[in-house]
């Protein structure tokens, strides 16, 4: 193993700072999701309303249960996260 100089820290030591790896953002608790062209809004999980043709329909839903709705979208099609 190389010494570094006096003074350096573990970047010059080992090519990085050390600690731990970022983690990636956790599910939201309240997110909408979009499959087969109807949106739902899902609940820890659990979908708490029928297919709605639009996403304006399906956050009636979630503002009728005041949930606050995250801003990411399940994208069930393509299995990934999207925005509104």
């Amino acid at each position: 193993m190389k010494r570094a100089k006096k003074g350096r820290g573990l970047r010059a030591r080992y090519g990085h700072a050390g600690g731990r790896a970022k983690k990636a953002a956790p599910d939201p608790k309240v997110y909408l999701s979009f499959s087969e062209g109807t949106y739902r809004v899902i609940h820890q999980g659990v979908p708490i309303s029928a297919n709605k043709p639009t996403a304006r329909e399906a956050l009636q839903v979630a503002e009728h249960f005041k949930l606050k709705v995250s801003d990411r979208v399940w994208l069930g099609d393509s299995g990934q996260w999207g925005s509104l």
